[in-house]
C-alpha cells in the first residue's frame, strides 16, 4: 500500500521532531548553583552544567559544590548540592579541588525540600574555571600572580624551616602538616593557612614531595609550584627546596638545574637617567662604607645551620644613609635580618662635579654559621 505524499511529509516531520527533541534531552541546561537550590523540584533528573566552589571529600567517593569559597569554610552544607566523584575529579584532583568549577551531570533532587541533599551524578564534565562569576577581571598579564606565587614559595620554606626546629623530625612528610589544626602539633603545626595546606592558592598548585628519611627525620624536601592554567593563572613555572632558592621556567616544569627567580622590573628602582641617582658597583661602594653594623643571626635559622647570602638592592641617601631597600634574592629566615642590619650602615656621600647625589648598588650580606657557632 502506497503512502500518499502529505503522508510522508507527516511522518518525516514526526521523526525529525523526535530526533530533536532526544537530542535536546542530551543538551545540558545551564543553570546557577543558587537558581537549583531555590528551585530543586523544576530540575530533578534533568542534565545540567552548574557552576561552583568544589571541595571533593578526602577518603569518600563524592564531595560538594557550593555557592562561594566561605560556604565551604563554614560549612555551610545548605548551600551546596552533593556530587559524585569521577576518574577525571580524582587525577585532576589537584588542578580541581577547591577551586572554581562547571560541572556537567544529572541532578537529582534530594529529601523534600531540604536544601543541600540534591545530587549530581552521571557526571561527564568536571572543567575549572578561570575565575568565579562576578569577580573583577584580572589584571593585565600575570605577574602579580607569580609575584605571589614567589611570595608562598618563601613562606613554606620558612615554615619548613620552624617545623623542622620545633620537632626536630625533620622537614614535614606533607603541606597538611604545616596547616591549622585544632591541637597545633606535628600533624598541624599552625605554620600556613588552610589554603597553601592544601596545594592550591593564588592561580598555582603546590606540590610538596619530601626527600629520605634518615638518622635526624626527613633532612630535604623538593616543592613545585606550577600554573593552574598555564599563561593565564601565572606565566612561569617554579621551584625551590631546602636551600631556600626559587628558580624558574617558562615552559616545562621548574627544577634546581634552571635559573634563580628575580624580582620584576616594576619593583626595581626609576632608572638613573631619570632619578637622577648614579649606578655605582657593589665592589667600589663597599670602599665608602664608614659605619656597619653587622646583621643578628636570626636563631631559627642559626639552629637549622642555614647559611648564605641575601643581595639588597640599595638605594643610598645624599647624606650617605640607607634610603631603600629591596630583596633581591636571599634565604625567607636571613632577609629581614639582613635588611635590619643594613639599614643602620653609613657610606661617604658620593659626589659629581662636587655636589652629593643619590646611589643605586648591590649590597651583598653573607651569613655563616662559622662566624655565628652554635653555643655549647
Amino acid at each position: 500500500m502506497k503512502l500518499s505524499r502529505r503522508a510522508l511529509f507527516l511522518s518525516f516531520s514526526v521523526l525529525l521532531f523526535a530526533v530533536a527533541a532526544h537530542a535536546q534531552e542530551k543538551t545540558p541546561l545551564r543553570v546557577s548553583l543558587v537558581r537549583l537550590l531555590a528551585s530543586p523540584e523544576d530540575y530533578d533528573g534533568k542534565i545540567l552544567e552548574v557552576g561552583g566552589y568544589l571541595v571533593l571529600a578526602g577518603a569518600e567517593t563524592g564531595g560538594r559544590l557550593f555557592v562561594h569559597r566561605q560556604d565551604a569554610e563554614n560549612a555551610l552544607l545548605a548551600n551546596s548540592v552533593r556530587l559524585e566523584r569521577t576518574s577525571q575529579m580524582e587525577s585532576e584532583k589537584t588542578l580541581l579541588d577547591g577551586n572554581y568549577v562547571t560541572v556537567v551531570g544529572v541532578f537529582r533532587q534530594g529529601e523534600g525540600q531540604k536544601k543541600g541533599t540534591g545530587l549530581l551524578h552521571e557526571i561527564t564534565s568536571c572543567r575549572l574555571v578561570s575565575q568565579p562569576p562576578g569577580a573583577p577581571a584580572p589584571p593585565a598579564g600575570t605577574a602579580a600572580d607569580e609575584v605571589a606565587a614567589v611570595s608562598d614559595l618563601r613562606t613554606l620554606n620558612k615554615a619548613c624551616v620552624s617545623y623542622a626546629v620545633a620537632y626536630s623530625i625533620g622537614y614535614p612528610a606533607a603541606l597538611s602538616k604545616l596547616g591549622p589544626s585544632r591541637l597545633l602539633d606535628k600533624n598541624g603545626a599552625g605554620l600556613i593557612d588552610g589554603e597553601l595546606a592544601g596545594g592550591v592558592k593564588h592561580g598555582y598548585a603546590f606540590t610538596y614531595v619530601p626527600g629520605k628519611v634518615g638518622p635526624g627525620g626527613i633532612a630535604s624536601y623538593t616543592i613545585h609550584a606550577d600554573p593552574l592554567v598555564s599563561g593565564r593563572t601565572g606565566p612561569r613555572h617554579l621551584f625551590t627546596n631546602q636551600t631556600g632558592a626559587i628558580r624558574v621556567n617558562a615552559s616545562a616544569r621548574a627544577s634546581a638545574s634552571d635559573s634563580l627567580y628575580s624580582e620584576p622590573a616594576e619593583s626595581a628602582p626609576a632608572a638613573s637617567s631619570k632619578s637622577g641617582r648614579i649606578q655605582v658597583s657593589p665592589e667600589i661602594q663597599a670602599l665608602k662604607l664608614i659605619i656597619q653594623s653587622p646583621p643578628r643571626y636570626p636563631e631559627l635559622a642559626r639552629q637549622a645551620r642555614i647559611q648564605g647570602t641575601v643581595r639588597l638592592r640599595a638605594v643610598i641617601a645624599k647624606d650617605g644613609t640607607i634610603e631603600q631597600l629591596d630583596a633581591i634574592s636571599g634565604h625567607p629566615l636571613l632577609v629581614s635580618a639582613a635588611i635590619d642590619a643594613v639599614k643602620q650602615w653609613r657610606y661617604a656621600p658620593t659626589l659629581v662635579n662636587g655636589e652629593p647625589v643619590e646611589v643605586e648598588t648591590i649590597i651583598n650580606v653573607v651569613f655563616s654559621p662559622k662566624d655565628n657557632p652554635l653555643p655549647i
